[in-house]
């Protein structure tokens, strides 16, 4: 469906027919325009839509590179998209969403231990992403009530999706060398919505037809991935 070569910060796509027909390619290019028309760093729209491809076959293959392991960030303001990117892999992956108080002593203790992967969803500005260093590069140790605990090693825990409204300011090391940094655009908002440009609901109004291209897209993004690996969408940090 896609394909891409990437070299000196630099992508170009090559794409089948069924690349204008998959609605969610459509979505992932539009929410990829960051970088306005004409400016001298329009070409990084297309790092920012191989990242997303890259980062959807991250997420879905089932190998963890213990050499780069990183939570898939999602930042964006109000209805641009980040949650329905995030909510494709509660449709095509075991997913457990986390909501609320994330600083909770026992936050992992109702999850499942089959999980692959772990949604936090608009966590509030107070909240250290330190604290979930440990759950991206290690073991996970999971206290339970009563005084019973758990224990997932690396190779098996799941990988983390984290959605914002703050942007990923901070350069230290630590944070970003854990960190898979996704924007998304401003093209959809209060007032343009997705399923006015493709007339239905995403997943749930989906076709047999449509999840047929889903399932192409994800094979072409596994691929992609295990090509490119991570891609670094940091304009400062790419020059």
């Amino acid at each position: 469906m896609i394909e891409a070569i990437y070299r000196n910060d630099v992508c170009k796509f090559t794409q089948t027919e069924n690349a204008e027909r998959c609605d969610f390619l459509q979505f992932l290019k539009r929410t990829s325009m960051i970088e306005p028309c004409g400016s001298e760093n329009e070409y990084r729209n297309n790092v920012h839509l191989l990242s997303k491809l890259c980062a959807i076959g991250y997420l879905v293959i089932g190998y963890k590179d213990l050499n780069n392991p990183r939570a898939v960030f999602c930042e964006s303001g109000t209805r641009n998209g980040k949650t329905l990117f995030a909510n494709l892999f509660k449709e095509i992956s075991r997913m457990y969403i986390v909501q609320g108080k994330i600083g909770d002593p026992f936050l992992w203790s109702e999850m499942p231990e089959d999980i692959k992967i772990v949604l936090i969803e608009d966590f509030s500005e107070s909240f250290k992403l330190e604290t979930l260093f440990n759950n991206i590069t290690g073991d996970w140790y999971i206290n339970k009530r009563g005084g019973r605990h758990s224990f997932l090693p690396f190779s098996k825990s799941p990988k983390l999706i984290l959605t914002s409204t703050q942007p990923l300011t901070s350069k230290d090391p630590s944070l970003t060398h854990r960190m898979w940094r996704l924007q998304f655009s401003d093209y959809y908002g209060q007032e343009h919505r997705v399923e006015s440009d493709f007339g239905k609901l995403f997943y749930h109004e989906w076709d047999t037809t449509d999840w047929a291209y889903i399932w192409e897209l994800i094979a072409d993004c596994i691929h992609l991935y295990l090509r490119y690996g991570y891609i670094n969408t940091d304009i400062n940090e790419c020059r």
